[in-house]
């Protein structure tokens, strides 16, 4: 076969998948449709810190009648509303004498801060030792934190825990440390 057969077969040859290729045909653009679903939720912050220290108060107890404060900074991220409920731990929440828990402080709480409505009640200390209705612990004081206010700070509730502890006028209390502790509960 001679070099011009050769190069007469392959122009032929390449003519027919040209011929092949432009008669192909595409078949028409679809759109895939995806979706995913973002359930809601709530969560508490990375950064809240579990406890309080006796130097987070205000001060010292350092007489009868003396009464210090702490606010405690907490964040919640959500994408709903959601409701807090307090419910009393250690020592009922109340705090009390480490080496004699008989001996209590008058101890308060509240929240507050820009996600805690006002209509919540929380314009008050309530007093861990009252009656259900007073008490911190009823479900009548849970507080509802609107998603609204998620939305405006990039979705995180912040909020203050607010504890109250009252050397009660008249009442002798030893020197030391007094405790307890409360569960907050979040449900949405």
């Amino acid at each position: 076969m001679s070099k011009k057969s050769i190069f007469t077969m392959a122009a032929v040859a390449a003519g027919l998948m040209i011929s092949v290729m432009t008669q192909a045909t595409q078949l028409p653009d679809k759109t895939i449709d995806i979706t995913a679903t973002v359930d809601t939720y709530a969560e508490w912050d990375s950064t809240n810190t579990y406890s309080i220290a006796a130097t987070d108060f205000s001060g010292k107890i350092s007489r009868k009648g003396d009464t210090i404060t702490v606010s405690h900074p907490l964040l919640i991220n959500t994408n709903t509303d959601v409701t807090l409920h307090m419910v009393a731990g250690a020592n009922s929440g109340i705090l009390k004498d480490t080496s004699n828990p008989k001996i209590p402080l008058t101890t308060s709480y509240k929240l507050s801060g820009d996600a805690v409505p006002a209509a919540a009640g929380n314009g008050a200390f309530k007093d861990a030792a009252n009656a259900l209705g007073d008490s911190p612990f009823d479900a009548a004081n849970d507080y509802t934190l609107p998603i609204a206010t998620a939305v405006a700070h990039n979705g995180t509730c912040s909020f203050n825990l607010e504890v109250q502890a009252v050397n009660p006028a008249g009442t002798y209390y030893k020197a030391g440390d007094y405790t307890c502790g409360i569960v907050i509960q979040v449900s949405w």
